[in-house]
């Protein structure tokens, strides 16, 4: 029976089997499988020298090893299945060190269409907080128009009025635009001309609320029909009947003139007050008291040679008369005068006054005689 060996004998310190210990070992006594080794360390272990090897067996050190192994077990606790699936995941030259730069650039690479880039962030940068995107269009149109300078309904209208192609420098279609249904035309000159103009705008109402409702300007006329009254605007703005002032009303209506009815125009006003002029040339127009007529007027009698003379009549003919104004006496054998002083009278100054009495001075009239002359009343 073979002598048994502890294995510790063959071992140096260091885990090595010395030569010395092995090389007079015959072959046949390393023939066999070895037997399990509990709690040894086979590092380092040196190949034995003149020892067969077993090509179907894998050497302590070296070797290589083909086919495919597999284990229905764990290496290591570590299930190689499972981390064969998680391996095989991992594209090819990837790593667990790259930067946040080279993280962002492989996004930003990526041809996947969600991928979100820096233009994407600089986007939602740009839209304010709370926006949406199913505005309508009113919103839409009621937020362009509060900025300032906006297009708007009034301008759109305005431009809209505006007929195509005009030209404010076209002299012919200023004027016209500016005359049009104002009856009121420029020449070529510059100069204006105008027919006639209403001053008023005369509008009609059946009642307080539809007068106030109207459209009015100061001078403008609203005839009220359920009051048979007439209006005019004073200028005021209260928004009242306060801003109107009523129109003062014959009592009794004008039912003709002279003879004229209806509406009557201004020739047959003039027909009716005035008698026909055919004839009457050189007359004056008269009354006596009841109707007008025309008169002729009394020549003057020639005024050549009658410088100083006044005019005087005989009831029947003019003429001219010297007026004597130092004569003392009088053909018609009397001086008369009234008895009554009615008027201050101031006798001229350097002479005397003569009257016959009595006189009467009526109260608060006075009679002046200057200093050296004398009024006597015989």
């Amino acid at each position: 029976m073979a002598k048994a060996r502890n294995l510790s004998t063959l071992l140096a310190a260091d885990g090595q089997v010395e030569d010395a210990k092995i090389d007079g070992v015959a072959a046949s006594k390393l023939t066999g499988a070895l037997p399990a080794i509990d709690g040894a360390s086979l590092t380092n272990v040196v190949a034995v020298s003149g020892v067969a090897t077993d090509a179907t067996k894998l050497p302590l050190a070296g070797g290589a090893m083909t086919g495919a192994i597999t284990t229905n077990s764990t290496f290591d606790t570590r299930d190689v299945a499972t981390d064969g699936t998680k391996l095989d995941t991992i594209e090819t030259s990837a790593t667990a060190d790259q930067t946040d730069a080279e993280i962002k650039a492989a996004v930003n690479n990526a041809t996947d269409s969600n991928t979100f880039t820096d233009a994407d962030h600089t986007k939602l940068n740009n839209i304010e907080d709370n926006a949406t995107a199913d505005q309508t269009g009113a919103q839409i149109k009621t937020a362009y128009e509060a900025e300032t300078s906006a297009f708007t309904d009034a301008q759109f209208t305005k431009l809209a009025n505006i007929e195509a192609s005009a030209d404010v420098t076209d002299a012919t279609n200023v004027v016209a635009a500016l005359t049009a249904g104002t009856g009121i035309t420029i020449s070529a000159g510059g100069t204006v001309a105008a027919g006639p103009l209403a001053l008023t705008t005369v509008q009609t109402a059946s009642s307080q609320s539809a007068h106030l409702a109207l459209t009015a300007e100061e001078g403008d006329i609203v005839v009220r029909s359920d009051e048979n009254k007439s209006y005019v605007h004073n200028g005021g703005s209260a928004g009242t009947m306060a801003d109107y002032t009523l129109l003062a009303t014959p009592t009794d209506a004008v039912l003709s003139v002279n003879g004229q009815t209806g509406a009557i125009t201004a020739a047959q006003l003039k027909t009716a007050v005035i008698p026909s002029q055919s004839g009457n040339s050189g007359k004056f127009l008269t009354t006596d008291a009841t109707n007008a007529s025309w008169a002729t007027v009394d020549a003057l009698p020639t005024q050549s040679g009658n410088a100083g003379k006044y005019l005087t009549t005989d009831a029947t003919n003019a003429s001219w008369a010297v007026l004597d104004t130092d004569s003392n006496t009088t053909t018609k054998g009397l001086y008369e005068h009234a008895h009554t002083i009615a008027a201050n009278y101031s006798i001229t100054s350097g002479n005397n006054a003569l009257a016959a009495g009595p006189i009467t001075i009526n109260t608060g009239i006075t009679v002046t005689i200057p200093s050296g002359s004398t009024w006597v009343i015989a």
